[in-house]
């Protein structure tokens, strides 16, 4: 009797017994289906019925379907402050949108940059030889292109 054979015959209906089938037919399988068909296996084919495997020291465990120890998931809503009035809270929200009202209204200043000028950093200007003022060979030009 074959794998896929005794899968059909033995196999009870769960996660990873799709999977398992394609792979041993030749498909190709995504990692999630790969894992899930890996536990399949493992758990020879949860013939004992669907349960944990509770093999903590499988790299796969974390990922495994029926696996009783769920991570817990992050959610966005926060919970009211134990204690405090909703009034005190709801005072203290409007209290920080009218702060950041007013930090809104004051306007930035940008620094324009001088038109025709070179920025203080630059090094001074070559003369016609090649050399600064101060008698130092001039930097080469700043191009972003090559030619």
């Amino acid at each position: 009797m074959t794998k896929l054979e005794s899968i059909r015959k033995h196999g009870v209906s769960a996660h990873g017994r799709r999977e398992l089938m394609n792979y041993l037919k030749g498909k190709d399988l995504a990692m999630k289906d790969a894992i899930l068909a890996r536990c399949y296996d493992c758990m020879s084919y949860y013939a004992d019925g669907i349960s944990d495997c509770r093999t903590t020291e499988c790299p796969l465990y974390v990922f495994m379907p029926y696996r009783n120890t769920r991570r817990k998931k992050k959610t966005g809503a926060k919970k009211p402050s134990a204690g405090k009035p909703a009034a005190e809270q709801a005072a203290k929200k409007a209290a920080k949108k009218a702060v950041k009202k007013e930090t809104a209204k004051k306007p930035k200043k940008k620094a324009a940059a001088p038109v025709g000028k070179r920025p203080a950093t630059a090094a001074p200007a070559a003369k016609k030889n090649g050399r600064r003022k101060d008698g130092k060979k001039a930097p080469e030009p700043l191009t972003l292109f090559k030619m």
